[in-house]
């Protein structure tokens, strides 16, 4: 997904922007994206999929939860 090109001076007005940004950026495009959201619905969920997310994590969320996804991600 990553683009040549520099990162601009895009404004983001959604989650999904900001991770569509970072993850089209050749600067920025490896960094890993955990999405953490109070919206759980499965367009949500393919939504940030589609943006280039890495994972989702849906609040509410144990701390365990969270510590595991990290490390899932951190591990690729």
């Amino acid at each position: 997904m990553c683009q040549t090109g520099e990162l601009s001076d895009q404004i983001a007005t959604t989650t999904f922007q900001v991770c569509e940004i970072i993850k089209s950026s050749p600067e920025t495009c490896n960094t890993r994206v955990l999405m953490l959201s109070a919206k759980g619905q499965k367009s949500d969920l393919e939504q940030g999929q589609r943006a280039g997310a890495d994972a989702y994590l849906v609040k509410p969320f144990s701390p365990l939860e969270l510590i595991d996804k990290v490390e899932r991600l951190l591990a690729k």
